[in-house]
């Protein structure tokens, strides 16, 4: 417990001059990055997501993707009700967020980021691509 306080307290000195809340933000982040559960590059790639909209509600397109992930053997690091975000390992480990958004009552948009377009379209077919499917996603 010592050793969390002080890396808290570390993170919290060398974030520099800022409003306490920044500074605790800043800390926050650095400390889930220091453990490996920080989603912040998932979220700053955003921008480039391969996007899909699926046919069901919200709660029902979250457990698809979650069986989904559970099958294909792609293992969470971080869940919160609009992210769920995995590594990809292949010859190495890549963060992966995949973001929900309901678009109404009866579709939600899924949204699957990475630094990694390699990452990023792996986990995408993982998701909704049946094998021996011709159908093929957006290219990057």
């Amino acid at each position: 417990m010592k050793k969390i306080l002080f890396a808290v307290s570390i993170c919290i000195f060398l974030s520099g001059c800022g409003t306490f809340k920044e500074n605790c933000e800043t800390s926050k982040e650095l400390f889930k990055g220091f453990l490996g559960f920080s989603t912040k590059e998932v979220e700053e790639y955003r921008k480039d997501a391969t996007i899909k909209i699926l046919n069901c509600g919200y709660d029902a397109c979250y457990a698809l993707i979650e069986g989904k992930l559970k099958e294909a053997f792609i293992p969470v690091y971080s869940r919160s009700r609009e992210l769920i975000a995995v590594y990809y390992v292949d010859l190495n480990t890549t963060p992966v967020g995949i973001f929900f958004k309901a678009i109404d009552a009866n579709h939600t948009q899924v949204e699957v980021s990475s630094p990694s377009p390699g990452a990023r379209n792996a986990v995408f077919d993982a998701l909704f691509l049946e094998p021996k499917s011709k159908e093929r996603r957006k290219p990057a």
